[in-house]
C-alpha cells in the first residue's frame, strides 16, 4: 500500500527468480526512476512516521 500510494518503489506479484532480477536490473538502469522514488520516499517519510503516528494514538488513547 505504501509504496503505491507515495510512489516509491516497484511491487512484484511474480517471484520468480527471473523475473525478479530481471525488475532489479530495470531499476538499476533507470537513475531517473530511482531519483523520483528517492524524493517521495523523503516526502512519504515525513507523513509516515511515529511522531505522527504518536499524536494520532494520542488521540485515540488519551489515557496510555
Amino acid at each position: 500500500k505504501v509504496v503505491n500510494t507515495y510512489d516509491i518503489g516497484v511491487v512484484v506479484n511474480d517471484f520468480n527468480s527471473e523475473t525478479l532480477a530481471k525488475k532489479i536490473e530495470e531499476l538499476l538502469n533507470n537513475q531517473t526512476l530511482l531519483d523520483k522514488f528517492k524524493r517521495n520516499c523523503a516526502l512519504a517519510a515525513k507523513i509516515e512516521n511515529w511522531e505522527i503516528e504518536k499524536k494520532k494514538l494520542k488521540t485515540i488513547y488519551p489515557s496510555v
